[in-house]
């Protein structure tokens, strides 16, 4: 199992993970945007999104948030 160095490497490793799995053809649902809002030494905010059928990892949150995690 490889261990990532930060909560940044570990969260892109799972969507990364997850988007393999992902069937843009089967996504019938709008917009989705999940926050990870966490804390500690390595905190910060991270969205994994949904736009238009297709899946996004980027650093930071965003004003339209689904979810916040």
């Amino acid at each position: 199992m490889n261990i990532p160095n930060s909560i940044n490497d570990y969260l892109k490793q799972r969507f990364d993970e997850k988007v393999q799995k992902f069937d843009p053809q089967s996504w019938q649902d709008g917009d989705v945007f999940i926050v990870y809002n966490i804390q500690g030494p390595e905190g910060g905010q991270w969205t994994i999104s949904i736009e238009s059928g297709q899946p996004y990892f980027r650093k930071g949150g965003c004003e339209n948030a689904t979810i916040t995690v």
